[in-house]
C-alpha cells in the first residue's frame, strides 16, 4: 500500500519550472503541477491553466535548462483552492492526501472525492469553473467532467458554459451558477444566475433561467420519470421532448410516461417514430387525469414572398437548403420555421400581419411551431404593421404596435429606429425600453450578462426602466445595468453610479438648472445624482443610504404611514337637515364608511368617497380612474398621496390583509373587484389588449399601474412585469401563473 502511494505522488509531483514555452501564443510562467498522457495544468501569476501536452513545446527553468515533464497515468482534472472540514480522494482505491498546495492540490481523471456532512472543498476545473461540494457529497470526474454521485454540489462560470454529470442526465450551466443537490433517488436543480439546461437521459431538455428550481426523478422500474417546478418560480419552465413540449407551471409535476407504441383501439403496427406521452399533475387536488398535449396541426403557409431582388436561400426544418430566383422567389409560401437569407439584395415579405423588408446580408426567421416571436431577425429588416407584431433579435425582443421599425441586430449589438407607432423592447432579462416615433435606440450586450443602452445624439428621449431604476434617456446618453445575485449595478452617462442591494425602487428626475435627482421609494427627499458612487439597500421595510459621493447628504427614510389624527372640530349647534349619506364624508381625513351590503371602506386623505351604487349583493364605488365594485362583507383601505418632487400623485387600494394596487396619476384605467371572500380581480384598460390579475386572499401581492403605460406586480418578493394581453393569478400553493397575451 505504501508503495503504490508513493508511486502516485510521484506521478502527480510538480516540475520545478519557471517557464512554459507554448508553439503557439506567449509563454506562461509557473509551475507545472501535474503532466498526464493528454493535458497538464500550470499555477502562475496568471493563475490555474490547464493545456493540451501537444501544444506545449518545451518547459525551461530559471537558468533556461530545459526540464522533462512527468508522464502520469492520468490527466489533471481540477486543482484545489478551498479546503475546509474532511474531504478525501480515492485514487484507484488508495486514499490520497488532499492539500491546497502543489501536487497535493491536483484531482485526476478518475479520481472520487467524498466530504464529510461538515466537508466542503472547492476546485477550479478545465476551462476556468469552479467546481464546489458539501453535504456528505460523492463526485466522480470522468472525462475531464464532474459527475455528482450523491450530496450537494455548486457550478460557477463567469462566462462560457460549463458541464456536469447527474444521475438523471447532463446539467449545461452558461455565464452564471446553478446547484444541485441529490438525495434520495431525486436531483433538485437551482439556476442562481445565468442560464442552465438540462439533457435528460429519457431524452428531454429543460431550461432554467435564473433563480428558478426544479426537481427531478430519473426513469426506474415500475415509476417513470417526472419533473416538479418549484412554487417560488416566477415563470413557466419550458420541457421539450422531440417535436413536442410543454409548459411546466410553477407548482406543477410533470411525468413523462415513455413511449407509446400502442393505442387503444388501434390494431395497426406501432409507428416508425412513437410519440411521447406526458401527464401533468395539477397541485389542484381534482386535476389527477393525464392530459396528452395536442397532435401537432399540419404545416400550413403563414407568409408569403411579394418579390426578390437577388437570389434567395431558404433553410426549410427538416429540409436541404434550397435557393430561389427572382421570378421563382415571388409568391412564395413560407412555412413556420423558414428561414429566409439574402445575399446581394432586398426581399419583401408578409407574414404574421406585417410586412417586411429584409435587407441584404440578413438572416430572417419566421416562428417555429413551438412559438416564440413572429420574426427573429440576424442582419437588417424594416418592419409595418396595423396590428401587433413581435421580432426577436440577440438578447432580446422587440414589439411594435401600429407602426413602422427598423431592426437591426448582430455582433455590434441591436439598433432600433421607431418611424411610426410605438415600440417596445426588452433586453436581456431586467431592461425594457419604450419607444414612440421617432425614437432611435442603441443596445449593446456586455460581458457577464451587462445591457448598455443608448440614444444617439440627434435622437428623442426614451423611456427605460433598468432593473428597479426608471429614467428617461435623451440624446446622447447611455445607462449599462447588471445584476449579481440580490446586487444590481447601474452606470449612468454622468459617471454616478447606483449599487442597489434588493427591492430598491428608484427614478431618474430632472432637476434644476440642467440637473438630475435621485428619487428612491422609501426616502424622505430625493438625492442630487452626482459622478461617483451611491449605495442604497432595502431592510425589511425600510431603505437605508449605506454609501453616497462626497458632498451628498444621505436623505432620511420616508416615515412609516399611520392613521391620520385629526385636530379636534368646533362644529355649530345642530340644525335640522337630512342626513348625509354614508359615501359624502365631510373631510379629507380618515372616514369609515359602512355600506348595504355590509362592506366596509376606510378612506384616508381620499375625499368625498362616491357610490355609484349601493347594492345589497355588490356595491359600485367610484375609484382613482375606473370602478371599485365590492362584495358583501368585504373590506378595504383607500388613500391618496400628493406628488412631490416630480413623483407623480397615487391613489392606493389596499385589502385588510395587505394586498395593495396602486395607481399613479394619468396612468392607464383600470377596474378592481373585490369578493366577499377576499378574492381580488383587477383589469387595467386604456390599451388593445388589456391586463388581468386574479389574487386569492393571503398572498403576499402588489401591484403598480405606472403613467408610463407599465404595470409592476410584486408576488412573493418577486418582480413581475404584466405585459399587454396577459392573464397573471396568483394563489398561495401554487404561486404565479401568467398566461400570455395574444
Amino acid at each position: 500500500m505504501r508503495v503504490a502511494l508513493t508511486l502516485l505522488l510521484l506521478l502527480a509531483l510538480p516540475a520545478r519550472a519557471d517557464r512554459v514555452e507554448l508553439r503557439t501564443g506567449p509563454a506562461l510562467d509557473g509551475a507545472v503541477l501535474a503532466a498526464g498522457p493528454t493535458r497538464l495544468v500550470v499555477d502562475g501569476p496568471q493563475g490555474v491553466v490547464f493545456l493540451e501536452r501537444a501544444a506545449v513545446r518545451g518547459v525551461v527553468d530559471a537558468l533556461g535548462q530545459p526540464v522533462a515533464l512527468p508522464a502520469g497515468e492520468a490527466d489533471p482534472v481540477g486543482v484545489v483552492r478551498v479546503l475546509e472540514g474532511g474531504v478525501r480522494v480515492q485514487r484507484r482505491d488508495v486514499d490520497v492526501p488532499l492539500s491546497i498546495h502543489g501536487a497535493a492540490a491536483v484531482v485526476l481523471e478518475g479520481d472520487l472525492l467524498r466530504t464529510t456532512p461538515y466537508g466542503r472543498v472547492t476546485l477550479v476545473v478545465a476551462g476556468g469553473a469552479q467546481v464546489s461540494a458539501r453535504g456528505d457529497a460523492v463526485v466522480r470526474f470522468r472525462q475531464g467532467t464532474p459527475e455528482l454521485v450523491e450530496g450537494t454540489l455548486r457550478l460557477e462560470l463567469e462566462q462560457g458554459a460549463a458541464r456536469v454529470l447527474l444521475p438523471e442526465g447532463r446539467l449545461v450551466v452558461t455565464d452564471g451558477r446553478a446547484q444541485v443537490e441529490h438525495v434520495r433517488g431525486r436531483s433538485r436543480v437551482l439556476c442562481v444566475s445565468g442560464r442552465a439546461v438540462l439533457q435528460a437521459h429519457e431524452g428531454y431538455t429543460l431550461e432554467l433561467p435564473r433563480n428558478h428550481a426544479v426537481d427531478v426523478k430519473a426513469q426506474r422500474e415500475r415509476e417513470p420519470a417526472s419533473v416538479a417546478a418549484s412554487n417560488a418560480n416566477a415563470w413557466p419552465v419550458r420541457l421539450e421532448q422531440g417535436d413536442q413540449w410543454v409548459s411546466v407551471q410553477p407548482g406543477e409535476r410533470v411525468v413523462l410516461l415513455g413511449l407509446v407504441a400502442e393505442r387503444r383501439g388501434d390494431t395497426r403496427d406501432p409507428p416508425a417514430e412513437p410519440e411521447p406521452r406526458v401527464a401533468r399533475r395539477s397541485p389542484t387536488p381534482t386535476q389527477t387525469a393525464p392530459v396528452s398535449p395536442p397532435a401537432p396541426a399540419p404545416r400550413a403557409a403563414v407568409g408569403v414572398v411579394v418579390r426578390a431582388a437577388a437570389k434567395l436561400q431558404l433553410d426549410r426544418p427538416g429540409e436541404p437548403s434550397r435557393r430561389l430566383e427572382p421570378a421563382e422567389a415571388e409568391g412564395f409560401s413560407l412555412w413556420p420555421g423558414d428561414a429566409l437569407v439574402t445575399a446581394e439584395g432586398n426581399a419583401w415579405v408578409e407574414a404574421s400581419g406585417a410586412r417586411v423588408q429584409v435587407a441584404a446580408d440578413t438572416r430572417l426567421t419566421l416562428r417555429p411551431p413551438e412559438g416564440g416571436p413572429a420574426f427573429r431577425v440576424r442582419g437588417e429588416a424594416t418592419f409595418e404593421t396595423d396590428g401587433q407584431v413581435s421580432v426577436g433579435v440577440d438578447g432580446g425582443e422587440v414589439g411594435l404596435l401600429r407602426g413602422r421599425v427598423v431592426v437591426q441586430s448582430g455582433d455590434a449589438g441591436v439598433a432600433i429606429r421607431v418611424a411610426g407607432g410605438t415600440a417596445g423592447a426588452r433586453l436581456g432579462d431586467e431592461v425594457r425600453a419604450e419607444l414612440l416615433a421617432p425614437a432611435d435606440l442603441r443596445a449593446v450586450l456586455e460581458p457577464r450578462g451587462r445591457v448598455r443602452l443608448s440614444v444617439p445624439a440627434d435622437g428623442q428621449g426614451v423611456e427605460v426602466t433598468a432593473g428597479t431604476l426608471d429614467l428617461r434617456l435623451a440624446g446622447q446618453r447611455w445607462v449599462s445595468h447588471g445584476r449579481t445575485g440580490d446586487l444590481q449595478t447601474i452606470d449612468l452617462w454622468s459617471g454616478a453610479r447606483l449599487e442597489l442591494l434588493g427591492q430598491v425602487r428608484a427614478r431618474v428626475l430632472p432637476g434644476p438648472a440642467e440637473t438630475e435627482l435621485l428619487a428612491v421609494d422609501g426616502l424622505a427627499a430625493p438625492l442630487p445624482l452626482v459622478p461617483g458612487t451611491y449605495r442604497i439597500a432595502r431592510e425589511g421595510a425600510a431603505v437605508r443610504v449605506l454609501g453616497a459621493p462626497v458632498g451628498v447628504a444621505p436623505a432620511p427614510a420616508a416615515p412609516a404611514p399611520g392613521p391620520v389624527v385629526e385636530a379636534p372640530e368646533r362644529r355649530p349647534p345642530p340644525t335640522p337637515a337630512p342626513p348625509l349619506p354614508a359615501a359624502q364624508p365631510a373631510g379629507g381625513g380618515q372616514e369609515t364608511h359602512t355600506l348595504r351590503n355590509g362592506a366596509v371602506v376606510t378612506t384616508r386623505g381620499w375625499g368625498p368617497l362616491r357610490v355609484a351604487r349601493d347594492g345589497a349583493q355588490e356595491v359600485e364605488v367610484e375609484g382613482p380612474n375606473g370602478r371599485l365594485f365590492l362584495g358583501p362583507n368585504a373590506r378595504v383601505t383607500l388613500s391618496r398621496r400628493a406628488g412631490v418632487a416630480g413623483l407623480p400623485a397615487t391613489s392606493r387600494v389596499e385589502t385588510s390583509d395587505g394586498r395593495w394596487v396602486e395607481h399613479e396619476e394619468d396612468a392607464a384605467p383600470f377596474d378592481l373587484w373585490l369578493g366577499g371572500d377576499g378574492r381580488l380581480r383587477v383589469s387595467v384598460r386604456g390599451d388593445a389588449l388589456p391586463r388581468g390579475v386574479e389574487v386569492e386572499p393571503g398572498c403576499s401581492f402588489d401591484l403598480t399601474i405606472r403613467r408610463d403605460r407599465y404595470v409592476l406586480a410584486n408576488v412573493f418578493g418577486q418582480v413581475v412585469y404584466v405585459d399587454l394581453g396577459q392573464q397573471v393569478s396568483v394563489t398561495r400553493r401554487s404561486g404565479l401563473r401568467v398566461r400570455p397575451g395574444k
